[in-house]
């Protein structure tokens, strides 16, 4: 099928004659004229990770789980119309993939979209939306409770009338964390320029983003929750028969590669878009001293550069959702605070 009549959203890619989406809130959409047609998805995900769309029909909410390796799923509206269709991946690609094939129907056309501002987003579960349907910090987590659509990043995009970009990994740190250790990606930071992320996939075979396809008014990074078990007193790297001094200088090193990493990460992000502003959205859960310092030490050395600060005060909200993530409340809280403070900068 003709994949460039389609409008994109957030990194997408075209490969083997599909149309991969995997990010968090990447998609497609298009108008056509009538009152059904069927979208045929292909889909990878192990035991009950199901991949989760959203799908916009007008205006009309309707969430699908994507519970088959090929699923077809109807799209239909009660008159035969001029209608829009969006489609968007509520869950993140570290669990599950998914692709679009074919659109039954042939007379599609690209959208033209009002937004006033485009927004991207790094970050880890947080930004995922990892959990925030869940309705107990005891549950074990499933992709049916993960909607970055209801999350922060979602909300924040809805109350601004906002484009988009999300490049976020559950579990995924800043420098260096406990959680991805087997993975051959060490950190979001390296997929600056990937249009995914796949596990187990090394860095140099994921598929390229060419980022000056999407340029956004406003970079939100939200990361560090995951550095935090690299510098307690029981990181991987600190071994039983080092001294306390040792501990410290070794800490004290970890510490400025952390920085370093930071600041190789704005670099980076300043070369593939030197006019936007670059907003730290930090606190939405505690950060880890280190790495709150860290951060901080960073923005005051790049004080000249379009670099803000945002604390979260979570301190009215602490609903949990599924697996001790943040829920629904919590999200809420935190979009009307990004909100707020993107609208003064703008």
């Amino acid at each position: 099928m003709d994949f460039s009549k389609l409008t994109t959203y957030g990194r997408t890619y075209v490969s083997n004659d599909l149309l991969h989406f995997n990010f968090s809130h990447s998609g497609f959409g298009f108008s056509f004229i009538g009152s059904k047609l069927t979208l045929t998805l292909i889909s990878k995900f192990e035991g009950d990770s199901y991949p989760v769309i959203t799908i916009y029909k007008d205006s009309i909410r309707t969430d699908v789980v994507i519970d088959e390796l090929t699923k077809e799923v109807e799209v239909t509206f009660s008159t035969l119309d001029y209608h829009e269709v969006r489609v968007y991946k509520r869950t993140e690609s570290s669990v599950s993939s998914i692709a679009l094939k074919m659109i039954s129907e042939q007379n599609y056309k690209p959208l033209v979209e009002s937004h006033c501002l485009k927004l991207e987003f790094y970050g880890d579960s947080l930004t995922c939306g990892y959990g925030n349907l869940g309705t107990s910090k005891d549950l074990t987590f499933k992709t049916i409770q993960e909607s970055v659509i209801d999350g922060y990043v979602g909300l924040t995009a809805k109350s601004l009338n906002a484009l988009v970009s999300v490049v976020a990994v559950s579990g995924y740190p800043f420098y260096h964390g406990i959680w991805n250790m087997s993975e051959p990606v060490e950190s979001v930071c390296d997929l600056v320029s990937k249009a995914d992320y796949i596990p187990k996939m090394p860095l140099e075979n994921l598929p390229n983003w060419d980022n000056s396809k999407y340029i956004p008014d406003y970079v939100i990074v939200n990361l560090g929750a995951n550095d935090d078990g690299w510098f307690n007193y029981d990181a991987p790297w600190i071994k039983s028969e080092m001294s306390f001094n040792e501990i410290l200088a070794l800490m004290a090193v970890e510490h400025n590669n952390l920085k370093k990493r930071i600041k190789a990460f704005l670099n980076d992000l300043f070369s593939k878009y030197p006019n936007t502003k670059i907003i730290f959205a930090t606190e939405f859960v505690p950060l880890h001293f280190a790495v709150r310092k860290a951060i901080l030490e960073v923005i005051e050395e790049y004080k000249n550069k379009n670099i803000y600060l945002l604390k979260f005060d979570m301190s009215s909200c602490n609903e949990m959702g599924a697996n001790h993530h943040p829920g629904y409340k919590m999200h809420e809280l935190a979009s009307k605070q990004l909100v707020e403070f993107i609208n003064k900068l703008r």
